[in-house]
């Protein structure tokens, strides 16, 4: 399996931000966005990582990335898209090095604050059909994309920001594609606002009865940072769970869990950072993951 990212959105609403450096780039309290999603991938045991990004977010991301962690048997890659036509589209631009593979699928906006998260995504992985997308129970459905399922999670209905929502779970930014989800994006048209999107992919497969919803444990918090209100709401969620349960989102961590370095190699990577820092770094790895 090997794991996209997506990124390359213009992120207007977070301007004047997003005119000095991309939206993924920004922090999530103490860390960029993009950590949280390639410390996912890394903890399910991906080792080939594929960035949709725009050109000026590749400096950057190759400083922050591919310069730092490429040497530890992760190989995190950068596929440049200018062009915003949808999610569906920016996932059709890794098709060269991803078409012989199944995909997870992150949107690189979406904070996920659950420690079990890569476990409940290994366990989805092992029964997936066709496409396995990721839902949560929230209270205001209606602003979303809404699921109907039956009790094994075969997906009845996707109901795009209905104004009458047939249950409270909706999809979030995380899937599985089986391998040939690049035929299914042959067949996509452009939505009514000139787009290519995922939840038409998804329909594709709910058409053939191979699209299910894998419910996440009502413990995670998720938080679609669209806004400068929602990145602070998910900051002080991160800052929170950290002080209580050990960092999330850290790639070293992630490194060491996914048994890709030893301790030497963590102690090693961790020492750019203040010491306060590294001593949080070392007692979250002390910690049990599920804690």
């Amino acid at each position: 399996m090997k794991g996209v990212i997506l990124t390359a959105g213009k992120a207007t609403r977070l301007r004047p931000s997003t005119l000095a450096i991309g939206k993924v780039n920004l922090p999530i309290y103490d860390k960029p966005m993009i950590f949280y999603a390639v410390s996912v991938m890394i903890e399910c045991g991906i080792t080939d990582i594929y960035i949709v990004c725009n050109d000026r977010d590749e400096i950057i991301f190759k400083q922050l990335l591919k310069d730092r962690y490429d040497n530890f048997g992760v190989h995190i890659n950068f596929i440049i898209e200018n062009r915003t036509l949808g999610s569906a589209f920016a996932l059709n631009a890794t098709k060269e090095f991803c078409q012989d593979d199944d995909i997870l699928l992150m949107f690189g906006d979406n904070i996920f604050i659950e420690p079990s998260l890569s476990q409940n995504i290994k366990n989805a992985y092992k029964e997936l059909k066709g496409a396995s997308v990721f839902g949560l129970k929230v209270k205001d459905p209606e602003r979303y994309g809404v699921v109907d399922r039956d009790e094994n999670g075969k997906i009845l209905s996707i109901e795009e920001k209905p104004k009458v929502a047939k249950s409270n779970l909706v999809i979030i930014g995380l899937m599985l594609l089986k391998r040939g989800v690049f035929d299914y994006i042959k067949r996509l048209t452009p939505s009514l606002r000139g787009e290519y999107e995922t939840t038409d992919l998804i329909n594709l497969y709910l058409n053939e009865g191979k699209a299910k919803v894998v419910e996440l444990p009502s413990s995670c918090q998720w938080f679609d940072t669209g806004t400068h209100d929602s990145m602070l709401e998910a900051s002080e969620a991160v800052r929170a769970f950290q002080n209580e349960r050990g960092l999330l989102g850290s790639i070293e961590v992630a490194l060491y869990r996914s048994g890709k370095i030893d301790k030497e190699d963590f102690i090693n990577l961790i020492q750019i950072y203040t010491k306060d820092y590294q001593e949080k770094l070392i007692k979250t790895i002390e910690m049990k993951k599920d804690n």
